[in-house]
C-alpha cells in the first residue's frame, strides 16, 4: 500500500466526508490526533480496526480507502465544475467521475459576441460609404437640377 497516497485519501475523509479538524476526527475514530497526523503525513497506516471504525462512522469505501480505486462512498458520484481550461486539466486528474466544463458555453458565446461586433463594424462601415454616397449622389443631381425623393417619398425640386 503507497503510504503517501493513503494518507491523502485518509486526509480527503477528514477534511471532506467528515469535515472535522484532526482532535475531533481521532477521538470520532479512536486513535490519537498525534497518529492523525502520522497517517495523513504518508508515515504510517491504521490498522484494519481503524478502516473499519471510518467505515461504520463516515460509509466510506474501503476498497478506495486502501487502494484508490473505486468511489469514496458507494454509489456516490464525485464531479467537478470546471470554468477555465486549467480547472478541466486540474479536474481530469483528479479522482472524479466527470468533470462538467461549464467555461464551453461561455467561451463559444464570447466568441460569437467578438464574430458579432466584427460584423457590426463591417455594416457601420458599409453603411457610412452608401451616406457618403448618395450625399455625392444627391450633389450632383443639384447641379444638374433634377428632381429628387425626400425621405417621405414626395418630390420637390431642388432650390
Amino acid at each position: 500500500m503507497d503510504k503517501i497516497a493513503f494518507g491523502e485519501r485518509f486526509k480527503y475523509v477528514r477534511t471532506e466526508l467528515a469535515r472535522l479538524n484532526t482532535e475531533n476526527f481521532a477521538k470520532e475514530i479512536g486513535i490519537s490526533t498525534g497518529f492523525v497526523n502520522t497517517i495523513e503525513k504518508g508515515k504510517s497506516t491504521p490498522n484494519v480496526g481503524v478502516i473499519d471504525s471510518i467505515y461504520r462512522k463516515y460509509s466510506v469505501n474501503c476498497h478506495w480507502l486502501t487502494t484508490g480505486e473505486g468511489e469514496p462512498k458507494p454509489g456516490v458520484y464525485r464531479y467537478e465544475v470546471a470554468t477555465t481550461p486549467e480547472d478541466i486539466r486540474r479536474a481530469s486528474e483528479s479522482n472524479v467521475s466527470e468533470v462538467i466544463d461549464i467555461g464551453a458555453p461561455l467561451r463559444a458565446s464570447k466568441l460569437k459576441m467578438r464574430q458579432l461586433e466584427e460584423e457590426l463594424v463591417t455594416c457601420s462601415q458599409a453603411r457610412e460609404e452608401l451616406r457618403i454616397r448618395l450625399d455625392q449622389t444627391e450633389r450632383i443631381l443639384d447641379k444638374f437640377n433634377v428632381m429628387t425623393p425626400t425621405a417621405k417619398g414626395v418630390q420637390h425640386e431642388p432650390a
